[in-house]
């Protein structure tokens, strides 16, 4: 995971909370890496059930075919797009600022979840 680990190391050392609790995961990344796997999976399913649910109800039943096939290329776009490539720019491209923001969703002990306001990265 792209996360200054030297920083990481010394804002842990120091007491802070929230970078023990990244340092736990980066140790066993396949925890978090499996939670978020599954989680996303379960989403997008969800979404595709929805989105297929409001073409078909929306539309005429000569048309659904089509407007199914659209809509579904479409939602793939998308996916790709909001939910695969932009939270992996992100977090690359601020990795040392986010992942205290979110360490509080691995289940790990990480202080109060709900101060991440308070953290300051470096």
């Amino acid at each position: 995971m792209a996360v200054n680990r030297l920083r990481l190391k010394y804002q842990a050392e120091a007491g802070d909370k929230k970078a023990e609790a990244i340092k736990e995961i980066l140790y066993n990344p396949d925890r978090i890496l499996g939670v978020i796997l599954f989680g996303v999976t379960v989403a997008e399913i969800a979404a595709a059930g929805i989105v297929t649910y409001v073409i078909a109800s929306n539309t005429t039943s000569e048309h659904v075919e089509i407007f199914s096939l659209a809509g579904s290329i479409l939602f793939s776009i998308i996916i790709l797009i909001f939910c695969e490539l932009t939270p992996k720019i992100v977090a690359a491209a601020y990795r040392n600022k986010y992942p205290a923001y979110f360490s509080c969703l691995s289940g790990l002990p990480s202080g109060s979840c709900f101060h991440w306001r308070d953290w300051r990265p470096g």
